[in-house]
């Protein structure tokens, strides 16, 4: 079985076409940043999160399931994954947690802009995202007004 990098975003796993957009946005509005995150979730705490249906849930645990990973594991169960000493090392310090990058978020905004003006404004695809891209460009260089 593949082994993957807990403390990578889960923008790293492909869950597919099907899922894959939904998933992560899903993810990131209920804090679900890294794999070693997801990993924590329960089942029955995947259930609450709106949105997620027993379906998305089993598409996980499959694609969990590649990696020999589960939901629901512990701290320790996944540190044995990782191979993580933690008697040597003593803390959490040292594990990198990959997080996203400025540029990743005005990205992410960009794409909600443009989505909310073609679908509510009903502007073409095009010039949503030229609208989005200006109104981006707008908002980076403004001066804060605190």
């Amino acid at each position: 079985m593949e082994k993957i990098d807990i403390s990578k975003s889960v923008k790293s796993i492909d869950f597919g076409k099907q899922y894959g957009v939904r998933v992560q946005r899903i993810f990131q509005t209920n804090g679900i940043f890294t794999v070693r995150d997801l990993c924590r979730q329960s089942k029955q705490e995947l259930v609450h999160i709106r949105y997620f249906s027993e379906r998305s849930i089993s598409m996980i645990e499959e694609v969990l399931g590649k990696y020999a990973l589960q939901l629901g594991m512990t701290n320790k169960e996944m540190d044995e994954y990782a191979g993580i000493d933690f008697q040597e090392s003593g803390n959490l310090s040292n594990i990198p947690i990959e997080k996203d990058t400025e540029a990743d978020k005005w990205e992410e905004r960009r794409y909600e802009i443009a989505k909310e003006l073609f679908v509510h404004q009903h502007l073409s695809a095009y010039n949503a995202v030229t609208e989005a891209d200006s109104l981006i460009k707008y908002l980076k260089n403004m001066p804060n007004s605190n």
